[in-house]
């Protein structure tokens, strides 16, 4: 991946996910910035964190998007979305390294980049955890950029979630903040680690769909 789209993606992925348009025929590692640096880190140095794709076009997710997977020998497989727009199956790291071509087969679209906690999403989460997860993905974006500054990111958001409190022990656990920063999500509560106690927790009426690391929400 040449440095400049994998900087262009760091700045993206940063903020709230944002969008890596893919040219009609391109390849594979230019259509999926980020992953094969991420898939060549040590399992050890990336198992609190990922990333996910979605197809998106004017802003909106595009789950009837099409593309095919061109292998150096010619052999071609089909783009696989869920029905919300996200990438099914994610090309391997041999599949990056072996030259193969994306190609897009309709509409353009591009492909948002969400990077997530390596948590499973429950009724409770400890501080702890979220903290651990951004640290290794700071690393992470750290080494990816080469010593450019990328500031790092500080915040969990959890979509789809109800009745988040911070519960640091106290008697009456405290509510946490929510934000519009994420398009298409709604108000969502998010919570910056560095802020709470290490030992405290966050804990949910309703568990999010999933955790989302980002930087913080403009003015927050």
């Amino acid at each position: 991946m040449h440095r400049r789209s994998l900087l262009a993606a760091l700045g993206l992925a940063a903020l709230a996910p944002g969008l890596a348009r893919a040219a009609p025929r391109v390849s594979l590692t230019d259509a999926f910035l980020m992953l094969q640096p991420y898939l060549q880190l040590p399992p050890a140095s990336r198992d609190r964190f990922s990333f996910a794709y979605r197809a998106m076009r004017r802003d909106k997710p595009a789950p009837d998007a099409k593309a095919t997977i061109i292998a150096p020998d010619g052999s071609k497989s089909p783009l696989r979305l869920d029905p919300e727009g996200w990438v099914i199956a994610l090309p391997t790291l041999e599949d990056l390294k072996s030259k193969a071509e994306f190609q897009i087969d309709g509409p353009d679209f591009g492909f948002e980049i969400e990077p997530r906690a390596a948590i499973a999403p429950g009724p409770r989460v400890a501080v702890a955890d979220l903290a651990a997860a951004l640290a290794q993905l700071n690393a992470a974006i750290a080494k990816f950029s080469e010593g450019a500054g990328v500031a790092p990111l500080t915040c969990a958001y959890f979509p789809g979630a109800a009745g988040a409190a911070l519960d640091a022990g106290s008697a009456v656990a405290k509510p946490i903040p929510t934000t519009s920063a994420f398009k298409g999500l709604g108000p969502t509560f998010y919570l910056e680690p560095r802020r709470a106690p290490a030992a405290a927790s966050v804990t949910f009426a309703t568990p999010p769909s999933r955790i989302i690391l980002a930087r913080p929400p403009a003015g927050g």
